[in-house]
């Protein structure tokens, strides 16, 4: 039933021609099937049940206060908010299928958490057993770090609902947010449930090289993703902007050196390589920031250009005027 193509479709939204692929197993023979709908809730009630168990437990060890700040239990109510309502509307179009076209923006909704559920979830148990497993483990551990991908994927394998590679961008849209949300919590002061001045390990604030990744990473990946959504030019003529601002800052550099400025330790410079009491070695290396920043702009136009080539070949979408776009500007 999945629509041919579906895997490279680009469309960033969920518009689908056929919303009954929501609702219906992709192995089931007839419009509909009470084996498919008891399936829908036993899968939501065993991601419920997990909850149930979570929060008993959180409660019991005075922790639940704590129980939403950690990934691995908002990944659990993704699930949650994916399965049950799925299974809310295969009840409604068991019941009457004649409704079919007037729940579409429940079909929207549903193929939005069903993309970020099980992205989420295979993310959340490849990073708990390869970076936070301490070699101590419960049922709950199992269930929430592989019980939560294993249902995901037997869902996968059932449901008929198509997942597009372009919609990575809301599993991973929400993941930026929670880490931004980490870096808040630390520095607003927050604590674990032990006490200690980060939720996971991996992500404390507190230790230099979390910072380095997300300031000298983090930002570029933002960029790029920003790069292949957006819709502006990049043209390479351009790159006399980013370099001359560049050129700006080598300047500023020089002026704070024979100013007598200093770093945070300070040294006599803001970047050893730019220590101007060795001219020949920075201003080697003000030419080859230079001559990096112009390659890596041809990249970035590069990138564009795909982007745009990509969007050419599998939008059908008509382009917005001259006369279109004049139109617009005089009723802004």
């Amino acid at each position: 039933m999945v629509v041919k193509g579906s895997l490279c479709n680009l469309n960033l939204g969920f518009y689908h021609e056929n919303p009954i692929v929501f609702i219906q197993s992709q192995w089931q023979r007839n419009d509909r099937s009470i084996l498919f709908l008891l399936y829908r809730w036993i899968l939501a009630a065993f991601f419920i049940g997990i909850l149930a168990y979570s929060w008993t437990r959180a409660i019991r060890n005075g922790t639940f206060a704590f129980w939403f700040i950690y990934l691995t239990n908002l990944g659990l109510i993704f699930c949650i908010v994916a399965t049950t309502f799925a299974a809310i509307l295969a009840t409604f179009y068991y019941r009457n299928p004649h409704r079919l076209e007037s729940q579409s923006t429940s079909y929207k909704f549903l193929w939005f958490w069903s993309n970020v559920a099980v992205t989420s979830a295979l993310v959340i148990t490849i990073v708990y057993w390869t970076l936070l497993f301490d070699g101590r483990t419960d049922a709950l551990d199992i269930l929430i770090h592989g019980g939560n991908s294993a249902a995901m994927i037997i869902d996968l394998l059932i449901a008929c609902h198509p997942m597009y590679i372009i919609h990575f961008i809301w599993p991973v849209g929400l993941g930026i947010l929670y880490l931004i949300f980490t870096v808040i919590y630390y520095f607003a002061g927050g604590v674990d449930a032990q006490g200690n001045r980060y939720i996971y390990d991996v992500l404390d604030w507190s230790r230099t090289d979390a910072l380095d990744i997300l300031i000298h990473g983090g930002n570029s990946a933002a960029m790029i993703i920003d790069l292949l959504i957006a819709c502006h030019p990049m043209y390479i003529i351009h790159f006399v902007y980013p370099v001359g601002v560049g050129i700006l800052y080598m300047i500023f550099t020089i002026i704070y050196y024979f100013a007598g400025g200093v770093d945070a330790q300070g040294n006599r410079y803001i970047y050893d390589v730019l220590d101007w009491s060795n001219p020949g070695s920075a201003a080697l290396t003000s030419i080859g920031t230079v001559i990096l920043a112009i390659f890596l702009h041809v990249i970035v136009c590069l990138i564009q250009t795909a982007r745009r080539r990509i969007h050419k070949k599998y939008f059908k979408k008509q382009s917005v005027t001259n006369y279109q776009v004049t139109n617009i500007a005089q009723h802004i």
